[in-house]
């Protein structure tokens, strides 16, 4: 399921840094809506994967030192979330927030006005092209510590296979759906600021082979580190015949 967020800043800016924003966002409308549905998802499985992945879409961005001003007070957030009646939780729990304010960083605020839903639409065939709507974060880690790699990297396609293979074991039935290959179309690194910290992310077009179940799992959980976070989300921009 795909949950579309129609919202409005009081003020046409937001920080560099905004991740953390929108996970409070979501957190506070799930909390709002049932303690034992936000429990569910960030403390029964904080130590585990999440099952969701979105992206924020906002108009004509200028990147200032600390900040991101905005052409149009306007957002939209999209949530893609794999577990259907999850999914419909996470939809009633956004209604009960429309026209509510919401407390956004830097004494802005935000304010849900609509709130709709639809599903997935199934993919038919073993390669696609996507576009990333929020960036590909690839990790490594090893010996301790975590590199985010880019798509120029040597390294790249090993570890963005063993993400996703190790997420699909997590949401697919501990199945082995063997080689997932990701090829750089119109790709190019980028520098992301979250949670405090920036690291090494991925934006533009890519080719993706595999398994069709895997592959439409993956449109729904998203790819890479850190999706709940605002990372990892993509379209299907065309199916390859």
């Amino acid at each position: 399921m795909i949950i579309t967020l129609e919202m409005m800043l009081n003020e046409p800016k937001l920080p560099k840094d905004y991740p953390p924003a929108c996970v409070s966002l979501i957190k506070n409308a799930l909390f709002k809506y049932n303690e034992e549905l936000f429990d569910s998802v960030y403390k029964e499985k904080a130590e585990k994967e999440k099952d969701f992945c979105f992206s924020l879409r906002f108009i004509d961005p200028k990147f200032e030192a600390d900040r991101i001003c905005l052409e149009d007070k306007n957002l939209q957030m999209k949530i893609s979330i794999l577990d259907f009646a999850e999914g419909i939780d996470f939809y009633n729990a956004f209604l009960k927030q429309i026209n509510k304010k919401y407390p956004f960083p830097n004494g802005n605020e935000i304010v849900i006005n609509q709130v709709k839903m639809q599903n997935h639409k199934p993919i038919k065939s073993n390669v696609i092209i996507i576009k990333m709507k929020s960036p590909l974060l690839v990790r490594k880690h090893e010996s301790g510590i975590d590199t985010y790699l880019s798509c120029l990297d040597e390294d790249f396609q090993k570890y963005f296979e063993l993400s996703v293979k190790n997420m699909l074991s997590n949401f697919g039935d501990k199945k082995d759906f063997g080689e997932i290959k990701i090829v750089p179309i119109k790709a190019k690194k980028t520098v992301v600021n979250t949670f405090g910290s920036k690291v090494t992310g991925n934006i533009g077009l890519y080719s993706i082979s595999g398994d069709l179940n895997a592959l439409n799992l993956i449109h729904k959980l998203g790819i890479g580190s850190r999706r709940s976070q605002g990372f990892g989300m993509f379209e299907v921009v065309l199916e390859v015949k």
